[in-house]
């Protein structure tokens, strides 16, 4: 499977293993905010505490998957009790598309916990004007006067 990770807020391929079933539904779901506009579909993910290094999104016909870790600070973990406002551990979120998006053009930037991914709409046919020789037209009243 093909992962693509975050760095240096380029996207990167590479080889990678896929999120397992059971992983899945252990992880928590990340909230994804959608922008269509005349040019495709933008997706911005809010990440705060999620490293270039924890994160990861995979490819596949239709969608996309998203998945990292959000790791807790070791202080947090010593502590007796806990009311956290970000939630820790595993996340992962799968996001489906339409096929007019052509998944193979996608862009996307990490920035101060902020992903944006943007896939544009596929190529479409665009209209060229073609000039086409047409037969001369007979002007009607001039094959009347030569009757």
């Amino acid at each position: 499977m093909l992962i693509y990770r975050i760095q240096s807020g380029k996207t990167v391929l590479e080889e990678g293993q896929s999120f397992s079933p059971s992983a899945e539904a252990r992880a928590f779901r990340i909230p994804v905010g959608r922008v269509l506009t005349s040019e495709g579909l933008t997706l911005r993910i809010s990440l705060p505490a999620v490293s270039e290094d924890d994160l990861a999104f995979s490819v596949y016909m239709g969608g996309l998957v998203l998945m990292g870790h959000r790791r807790e600070p070791r202080r947090f973990q010593r502590s007796f009790a806990k009311q956290l406002a970000l939630p820790y551990g595993k996340f992962y979120r799968r996001i489906r598309f339409s096929r007019e998006f052509d998944i193979s053009r996608l862009s996307g930037t990490f920035h101060h916990g902020v992903l944006d991914l943007h896939i544009p709409f596929l190529a479409q046919a665009v209209e060229v004007p073609i000039a086409v020789p047409l037969p001369r037209l007979v002007d009607e009243e001039a094959c009347a006067l030569t009757s």
